[in-house]
């Protein structure tokens, strides 16, 4: 029997839930190793879903606070909106079904168990222990207060995470264990003066002083490669890949 464990928080307006279990994704990690992953969701997405029309599509329509600025948000007017790889079908499936689970288990965002920005629970540090983390599955990683991430990664094997809030001043800290997302060399380049690893994805040609992703077309998983974790992870390279 697959063992599956959640852990769910809300924080300010948004849902934080850590999912441990085992993933088949090659990309992801290999030999479907339990391994932990991050899904940020908005109050207003649970509220929608808990409508009598609500459907796959609708919830990408309701990420202001779980999402923010992030330019491939259906939220934003930018060219690239509304084409983040999460917005496919399969995916929206899935977080819709995580969040009908979410619904039938609490009956108000209100009761959904309050983060304590101080203290990381046991149980959950206990259940991410030598493991690999995937943060940001889905949503902004940032919404997860910055000492569970120090304290989470402190303890896990190794984890991945990328943000598109790293130039707002409020989430520097993050830089140590996040990337910073740009698409094109003048983000990259600001992003390093600002002392961030980048992750770019690019449409013609990539910033120089990155490399290729290890991880694209499966010749070897995040898991093994780690090197997306920010200053203080593993390598000190900045990664690109193609825009897919």
């Amino acid at each position: 029997m697959i063992k599956v464990q959640i852990f769910l928080f809300r924080v300010a307006d948004n849902i934080i839930l850590f999912r441990v279990a085992p993933s088949d994704n090659q990309k992801i990690t290999l030999g479907n190793k339990s391994i932990v992953q991050t899904y940020t969701f908005s109050k207003t997405q649970l509220e929608y879903i808990r409508t009598a029309e609500n459907t796959v599509f609708g919830i990408v329509e309701n990420d202001h606070t779980n999402c923010m600025d992030c330019p491939f948000s259906k939220n934003q007017n930018y060219s690239g909106g509304g084409k983040c790889y999460t917005h496919k079908f399969p995916q929206l499936r899935a977080f819709h079904s995580i969040l009908k689970s979410i619904a039938r288990k609490y009956p108000t965002f209100e009761s959904i168990p309050e983060v304590d920005g101080e203290n990381v629970p046991a149980e959950l540090l206990k259940a991410v222990k030598g493991k690999y983390i995937r943060f940001g599955t889905y949503g902004e990683p940032v919404v997860i207060p910055f000492k569970w991430v120090a304290e989470i990664c402190n303890t896990a094997k190794n984890w991945t995470s990328y943000t598109h809030q790293w130039a707002n001043p409020d989430y520097q800290d993050f830089k140590s264990y996040f990337m910073a997302s740009v698409h094109n060399p003048e983000q990259a380049e600001v992003a390093t003066a600002m002392g961030w690893r980048y992750f770019e994805t690019f449409r013609k040609l990539p910033s120089k002083g990155s490399i290729p992703c290890p991880a694209d077309r499966e010749k070897v998983s995040c898991e093994k490669c780690g090197l997306c974790s920010g200053v203080n992870g593993k390598g000190n390279k900045n990664i690109h890949i193609l825009y897919h």
